[in-house]
This record gives C-alpha cells, structure tokens and sequence, in this order.
C-alpha cells in the first residue's frame, strides 16, 4: 500500500510533478496492470508461483490475489511518477548511449533465452522486455530511453524492498525448477526483466498518449 502513496510525496516539488502530470500516468499503470495480470494467472495456473493466502485477504480473482493486481499497479503509478520527476529535474536528450545500452540489454535477452528456453518463467519474462524494446527502439519514432534508464536504477530502490518483503514474510513462493534457479534474497533473477518490462511499458504508453496527435 505504500507504493500507492509514494508517488504523491514527489509532488512537493511543483517545478518537476504536477497533479496533472500525475493523473497522466493513470492509464499507463492501469495499462500495465491488465497486460502483466494475464502473465501473473498463467504463472499461477501453471504452479510456477504460489501466493500464501495466511498473509493476504484472502481475496482472489483469477488465481491472484488482490494485493498482486494492486502490486501491478501502484510498483507501475510510482515508477511512471518517479519517470516524469526526473525527466523534468534533469532531461537527458541524448539517444547514442542509450541506444547502445538497449542493444546490449537485448544481447542479454537473446543468451539468456538461449540457454533458458526451456524455464518458463524465464521464457515469458526475457521474451517480452526483448519484445517491448525491440519495439520502442527500432519500431517507434519516440526517443525517451534517455530519460528512462536513470529513473530506471531510481526506481530499483522500492523494487528490491517490496520484492524482499514479498519473498520474505512470505507472501509468494517460486517454483524455482521452472526458473533459471538464480537469484539473491530468494528473487528470482527474472523478476529484473519484470520489473524493466512494467516500467518500460508503462513509459512507453504514457509517451505514446503525450506524443499522440489527432488528425
């Protein structure tokens, strides 16, 4: 629940968040929400996760919890905050290093789908940051990479504390044969590739609805 409220405590700086800004960001997390929940039902239909209902409302729909659809949303409403503040704060316009971070990402991607291929959770994961950069990269004219990966590494701060806390009370257990079996703090080294797919698609959306021209 606190990710909820996190994003509100960036709008003490008026010069870099507005409320407006903020609402904007709604449809992207709510975006985010729906298209990593259908991952999130087939990871728990297939037993590659388990939620722990002793430490949760007891709520479910679809095979998760409330409080995971809740996760999506608000790790997604923060980190899209988080974006627009430190864009406005410090703009980076600069697309060559990017760039050349995002291909190595993608390299990254492609080893590690060759020799994991055959770890569902691994598969999805790695598959679907590969696609969403491939995509913002070489098949949009938008150009916010810059901008993105400094909020990017911002944004590992809450992630690693929410994901200790869900690994740890425990809330959610891995089924971790049908991972890559690495991982520190009991996270599952894919988890990385789910947290940079949300946050990049939730940037990506939020870009695609400010950059939208009507005919």
């Amino acid at each position: 629940m606190l990710l909820l409220f996190l994003p509100f405590t960036l709008l003490g700086d008026k010069k870099a968040l507005t409320a407006k800004k903020l609402i904007k960001a709604f449809i992207p997390a709510l975006a985010v929400t729906l298209f990593y929940a259908e991952t999130g039902v087939f990871f728990a239909r297939n037993g590659i996760w388990t939620f722990h209902s002793e430490s949760l409302s007891g709520w479910f729909f679809r095979h998760l919890p409330v409080e995971q659809y809740l996760y999506y949303f608000s790790m997604s409403f923060f980190c899209l905050a988080l974006y627009q503040y430190r864009k406005a704060k410090r703009p980076h316009k600069s697309i060559g290093f990017s760039l050349f971070l995002s291909n190595l990402l993608l390299g990254l991607c492609v080893a590690f789908l060759f020799f994991a291929y055959t770890k569902p959770y691994t598969l999805v994961l790695v598959s679907m940051t590969a696609f969403f950069l491939l995509l913002v990269e070489y098949r949009t004219r938008l150009r916010f990479m810059g901008n993105f990966y400094p909020a990017l590494l911002w944004g590992l701060i809450p992630f690693y504390i929410t994901q200790y806390i869900l690994s740890h009370r425990p809330i959610i257990t891995y089924q971790w044969d049908k991972t890559m079996n690495a991982g520190w703090l009991k996270i599952p080294f894919e988890n990385h590739f789910l947290y940079f797919g949300m946050f990049l698609l939730g940037v990506a959306v939020l870009e695609l609805l400010q950059n939208y021209k009507r005919p």
